[in-house]
C-alpha cells in the first residue's frame, strides 16, 4: 500500500483509475473486510504523503526521499514474498501508473527501482511493461506471446495461437519464464469468466495452474491448453499418439473400453476415466 501511495503522488491530481487497480489487486488477495481495511490504509498513506510533500522544499528533495522509501519498502517485501508474488506486485504497480495517461519518466524510475530491488530480469521487466502499455497487449519482442481468438488461422504466423470458435475479441497472453507464470488480457466486450469470476476487459489476469476461462458460447480454455500451446511451439518435431479401435476386457469378460479412437500431438494431456 505504501508503494502504491508513493506512485500515486508521482502523478498530477487524484488517480481514480489507479485506486480501482489497488482495489482490484486487494480483492485478488484478501476477503472483502480486509479489502476495505487495506484500501483505507492506502488512502491514509496517500494523504500523509501529500501533507509531508507540502512541507518539503523542492521536487528534487521529495524525489530523493521517496526513492529512499521505495528501497526500504522493497527490502521489507523481499523478506516476506516469494518471487512469483513479487512479479504480481510489479504487474499491479505498472498497471497502476499506466491507468491514467501512460507512464511518466518519474514513475518509470520508481517502478524500475522496484523491479531492480525485486531482482527481476531487465528483459522480463520490459516484456511486462510493454505488454501492459500496449493497447493490443503486444510487446516489442513477441516470442513469449500467445493469442487465443476465433480465427482458424493466426493473423501472425510467428506468434503462438489457439483457435477458439465463437470467441468475441481475443485473449493475449504472455509467459513470464523465470517464475513459469502465465498472465493474460482479454481484449473484447463479451462477458468472460476466470474460475467463475467476471474478467474485466484489458486488465491483466494471472492464469494459475488448474484455471480456466469460460463463456456460455465457447469451449472452455484450460491451463493445459495454454501449456500445450507453448510446449508444442518449442518442439522441433511433433510426436503423434494414435490409438485405433481399442477394446479392452477385464476378467470374466467385463468390457472396459469400447472401440476407442484417440489421436493427439505433443503437448496434450489425455486422460480416460471410468468404472
Amino acid at each position: 500500500m505504501q508503494l502504491f501511495a508513493i506512485l500515486a503522488k508521482a502523478e498530477a491530481g487524484e488517480n481514480k483509475k489507479g485506486k480501482e487497480v489497488v482495489q482490484s489487486f486487494l480483492k485478488e488477495q484478501l476477503n472483502l473486510e480486509l479489502v476495505e481495511q487495506y484500501l483505507s490504509l492506502y488512502e491514509k498513506y496517500v494523504e500523509d504523503l501529500h501533507q509531508t510533500s507540502k512541507k518539503k522544499d523542492g521536487s528534487e528533495k521529495r524525489l530523493y526521499l521517496n526513492s529512499v522509501k521505495v528501497l526500504r519498502i522493497c527490502a521489507d517485501i523481499n523478506k516476506e514474498l516469494a518471487q512469483k508474488q513479487k512479479i504480481v506486485v510489479l504487474i499491479r504497480l505498472i498497471e497502476f501508473v499506466n491507468s491514467e495517461s501512460g507512464i511518466s519518466e518519474q514513475e518509470l524510475e520508481f517502478v524500475s527501482t522496484v523491479s531492480d530491488s525485486f531482482n527481476i530480469d531487465t528483459h522480463e521487466f520490459n516484456l511486462i511493461k510493454e505488454y501492459i502499455e500496449s493497447p493490443e497487449a503486444m510487446p516489442k519482442v513477441s516470442s513469449s506471446v500467445l493469442i487465443i481468438d476465433g480465427r482458424k488461422e493466426p493473423a501472425n504466423s510467428t506468434i503462438r495461437h489457439i483457435y477458439c470458435e465463437d470467441l468475441e475479441g481475443q485473449i493475449a497472453m504472455i509467459h513470464v519464464a523465470s517464475v513459469n507464470m502465465y498472465v493474460f488480457r482479454y481484449l473484447g466486450s463479451a462477458t468472460m469468466y476466470l474460475n467463475g469470476q467476471v474478467i474485466k476487459p484489458y486488465k491483466v489476469n494471472v492464469f494459475n495452474q488448474g484455471a480456466s476461462v469460460r463463456n456460455p458460447k465457447i469451449r472452455p480454455i484450460y491451463y493445459s491448453d495454454v501449456v500445450g500451446a507453448y510446449l508444442s511451439s518449442e518442439a522441433k518435431s511433433k510426436v503423434v499418439f494414435e490409438a485405433r479401435h481399442i477394446d479392452f476386457f477385464f476378467n470374466k469378460n467385463k468390457q472396459g473400453l469400447h472401440d476407442i479412437n484417440i489421436k493427439e500431438e505433443s503437448g496434450k494431456l489425455v486422460g480416460i476415466m471410468g468404472g
